[in-house]
């Protein structure tokens, strides 16, 4: 049985654990004396007429260290090691450690949380990123051309009107042909304001043919479910215009599927959102760890016992009641151990 904790060290010799358990030099000279309970060394040291527990526990201790009562005139070198200086100079050095240990463990707990958090919120930022995405009613913007602002759902005209691309249509004309097979529709979209472009020259177009155009020019043309719109272009955009043309179909064609698709992504989107706001286990945890680890009784208990250790050297400690080679109790002075013949 190890002696008690702070209790004063007396009594050197044999005990409840074994004849051979007691007190002997310390084989690392990290004070007066280490308790070994008769199968090996312990952590338990004798300072400032007290037993403490070493803050290095048993690190560095060999263990078949031979075991030399305190004052044997035949270990002077270990004797030596143990010197006041020496013992003050680990025991600040284990502070150091102690609180570095502490220190780490806190950066470590906190660094936890962060990355916690980061993630979390990183998560809940894309995903409200998605579900506004999925609930925007015009969906991705997908490009402009000659004032016509494109959209997924939507398109919209130079003069600001927004249109559904549900059931839509677009082709790119020349200036003729445009006016043979898109005379009925063009009059139409003039009678109903929806015209775009030049609106003497379609008009010119559409009712007195007799006026000539350009021939280079073309002319986009798109059919939607609130009227036609035509736009005139130069004849150097004709492949532009033909590929807008063509996205505006796609788009149309497609934009069902893509709703469906759009409905998808909002409710995955909601689901994570909700949970993320609803559970917060792993974070609760993370800090109820860096709580923990910031009082946690074994760091701070390393700390503390360093401090006592410091505080008894610096005090002066006496020494304990240690076993003479002759096997009498004999009680060192104050200074430490006796010093050698």
């Amino acid at each position: 049985m190890e002696p008690e904790q702070g209790g004063a060290v007396t009594g050197v010799g044999g005990g409840p654990t074994g004849a051979d358990a007691g007190w002997f030099v310390d084989p690392v000279g990290r004070s007066h004396a280490r308790w070994h309970d008769g199968t090996a060394w312990t952590a338990t040291i004798a300072l400032g007429g007290a037993a403490v527990t070493d803050p290095w526990g048993t690190e560095g201790v060999d263990a078949d260290a031979p075991r030399f009562v305190v004052g044997s005139p035949v270990v002077p070198e270990v004797l030596a090691a143990s010197n006041p200086r020496r013992r003050r100079r680990a025991a600040r050095r284990a502070r150091r450690e102690a609180r570095r240990a502490h220190e780490r463990a806190v950066a470590a707990a906190d660094r936890a949380v962060r990355d916690l958090e980061q993630a979390r919120d990183e998560e809940l930022r894309r995903a409200r990123m998605a579900l506004a995405a999925a609930e925007d009613p015009r969906g991705g913007r997908v490009g402009e051309y000659r004032g016509i602002v494109l959209f997924e759902r939507v398109l919209i005209t130079p003069s600001g009107v927004e249109v559904l691309l549900r059931g839509a249509s677009a082709s790119v004309d020349s200036g003729g042909s445009l006016a043979v097979t898109h005379r009925p529709t063009l009059t139409r979209a003039a009678a109903g304001g929806l015209l775009l472009g030049p609106i003497g020259v379609l008009g010119s177009l559409a009712v007195r043919k007799r006026e000539v155009h350009d021939g280079r020019e073309v002319f986009l043309h798109i059919d939607t479910e609130l009227g036609a719109l035509v736009v005139q272009c130069p004849g150097s955009d004709g492949l532009v215009a033909r590929q807008f043309a063509t996205t505006i179909v796609n788009l149309a064609r497609g934009l069902e599927a893509r709703d469906r698709e759009r409905a998808e992504v909002a409710s995955a989107a909601r689901a994570v959102i909700a949970r993320l706001e609803s559970d917060t286990r792993a974070l609760d945890s993370a800090r109820a760890e860096a709580a923990r680890v910031r009082v946690d009784p074994g760091l701070l208990g390393a700390i503390e016992a360093s401090e006592r250790v410091i505080a008894a050297l610096e005090a002066g400690p006496a020494a304990p009641h240690v076993r003479r080679p002759d096997g009498e109790d004999a009680t060192q002075g104050d200074s430490g151990p006796k010093p050698l013949p």
